[in-house]
């Protein structure tokens, strides 16, 4: 069941700023008014159910990354506490962001390395193959199959490290830089 679900069934009003919240699924659920219980035991990703409406619930469900909080008999909170909840939302949506990009860029790193030595392997390949030519032994299409691997190897290479510089700038994009 997703955030939205949620929202559409408990006829929910939405205090905060829109946000894709059919993309957010609750990791389950926290019933508690005493911060330091919410802190102690509700589980990252939870849905908080609470009749507190102050400031510091922002700062409670931040820490815990909760997916929502519901705040219950009619309780609302001031503009200071919705301002601040969406300033956090934001805060948690660049940091996401900054998150996946070094993601990508770490994963985009290792092809790179393996591009690298799949070119250095296929130059190999090709040096002991073209030898083998030389010496009358190995035949001419023996020799264009292993240039044809040779150029596909640097292509592949030169693909992969533009993915990473076009991830890295993704990250610094990501960053604000």
């Amino acid at each position: 069941m997703t955030l939205q679900d949620v929202i559409d069934q408990l006829n929910l009003t939405v205090l905060t700023q829109p946000a894709d919240f059919a993309g957010v699924t609750p990791a389950g659920g926290y019933t508690s008014d005493l911060l330091s219980c919410v802190m102690a035991g509700a589980q990252k990703g939870a849905l908080w159910v609470t009749l507190q409406a102050h400031l510091n619930i922002v700062a409670v469900a931040a820490l815990l990354e909760m997916s929502a909080v519901i705040i219950t008999e009619g309780a609302q909170p001031e503009a200071a506490t919705i301002q601040k909840a969406n300033e956090e939302a934001l805060r948690q949506s660049i940091l996401l962001d900054v998150q996946q990009s070094y993601l990508n860029l770490r994963a985009l790193e290792d092809g790179v390395a393996v591009a690298e030595l799949t070119v250095q392997q296929s130059q190999e390949n090709y040096d002991i193959v073209n030898g083998r030519y030389n010496a009358g032994v190995g035949s001419p299409l023996d020799v264009t199959s292993a240039l044809v691997g040779l150029a596909n190897a640097k292509t592949n290479y030169i693909s992969a490290l533009a993915n990473y510089k076009i991830a890295e700038a993704a990250l610094l994009k990501a960053m604000g830089e």
